[in-house]
């Protein structure tokens, strides 16, 4: 089903574009220019200059049991809170494994997968995922743009909850384009990473037509709190924000903003303990 828009509806007041912030009065040009500047396409020479140590292989695995995020449900989440007082410090990569796993990844295929690092070969085969979603399409979908993670190239990955891999999507420094034209919140161009949550509405609509707008934001709800509770659990600090200019991010990340569309931004990185 392909949605368009109907002036006064539903479907066109959720696609509304931000209008009460600075960026959204931005000179086109400008944009593109500085979005060209901190954005390199993949093996391109801008690339290579301005990642240096970048990841060669496109996708990268991640080993969701190499760190434990076993604090009690109730301690997480009456502890829990948004916090965006970033560390300069890299993010370890383990720990933004758990994170993307416990929020929007597939369980392991076998109940009996044991907790060592050569266990991980055992999740994402399965159907069942971490999160519900309506009438289980798993309309949510987490990209990362990737600021500063230990052992991982800056850039923007897409989440693979199938296989627990981060898929290069875009190599490059965003760290600047995200605090001047993407989400206009300093504090977010110092963590470690950035993980924009997207609907696939299109998928959603073929089964529930206009009521898709409805699920896919309720949808987007659960994984957003997995990823507060399982950031808490492992001591992260973790922030999320919807004020973000729409077309910004959605071009960034190669969506038509329509059928398939960012919802909310989350900052996650080391807490500053100064």
């Amino acid at each position: 089903m392909k949605l368009i828009h109907n002036p006064g509806s539903s479907a066109d007041i959720y696609h509304t574009e931000s209008c009460n912030t600075k960026s959204a009065k931005l000179n086109r040009a400008s944009y593109e220019m500085n979005y060209e500047r901190s954005a390199a396409p993949l093996g391109s020479e801008k690339a290579e200059a301005v990642i240096e140590g970048a990841p060669r292989d496109v996708r990268i695995k991640l080993d969701v049991t190499a760190v434990s995020a076993d604090m009690p449900v109730e301690t997480a989440i009456t502890n829990r809170r948004s916090q965006k007082d970033f560390s300069r410090d890299a993010l370890p990569m383990p720990h933004l494994a758990k994170v993307l796993y416990l929020a929007n990844g597939a369980r392991p295929s076998s109940p009996d997968a044991s907790s060592n690092a050569d266990a991980s070969s055992s999740y994402g085969s399965g159907s069942n995922f971490n999160f519900p979603s309506a009438g289980g399409l798993a309309s949510t979908q987490i990209d990362v743009f990737v600021l500063n993670v230990a052992g991982v190239g800056p850039g923007i990955y897409r989440f693979d909850r199938r296989t627990h891999d981060l898929v290069l999507k875009k190599k490059g420094n965003f760290s600047t384009w995200l605090k001047e034209f993407g989400i206009l919140q300093i504090e977010f161009g110092d963590a470690g990473a950035v993980l924009i949550l997207s609907c696939d509405m299109a998928r959603l609509a073929e089964k529930y037509s206009i009521r898709a707008y409805r699920l896919g934001l309720m949808d987007a709800g659960h994984v957003s709190e997995n990823i507060y509770l399982a950031a808490h659990a492992l001591d992260l600090c973790v922030c999320a924000t919807a004020g973000f200019i729409d077309s910004e991010i959605n071009s960034a990340l190669g969506f038509d903003g329509l059928d398939q569309c960012a919802l909310l931004a989350l900052g996650i990185g080391l807490a500053n303990e100064a």
